[in-house]
């Protein structure tokens, strides 16, 4: 039996982060959707990746698992400083 491996990419905010797992939340058909990424030795960020923040995250994914190979920071999050 051969492994089935397909790459993919992602938009969303973060809704979760750490050293070695990202949730990320997505908009689908006007649903909130979450997905998890696992992160390892593999993974290049580009940015400082927090909670809040608007990323592109590029996977592969292996037997139903999603394993980050990038995550890019394209926001970061609100710091609730805007004009009151």
């Amino acid at each position: 039996m051969s492994e089935s491996v397909r790459t993919g990419k992602a938009k969303g905010k973060v809704a979760a982060f750490d050293r070695t797992s990202l949730t990320l939340e997505m908009q689908k058909k006007g649903q909130a959707v979450r997905a998890n990424y696992v992160i390892d030795v593999g993974t290049k960020t580009k940015g400082n990746v927090e909670v809040g923040a608007e990323v592109e995250v590029k996977y592969r994914e292996v037997l139903g698992t999603f394993f980050s190979t990038s995550i890019e920071v394209k926001k970061p999050p609100q710091t609730g400083k805007a004009g009151k």
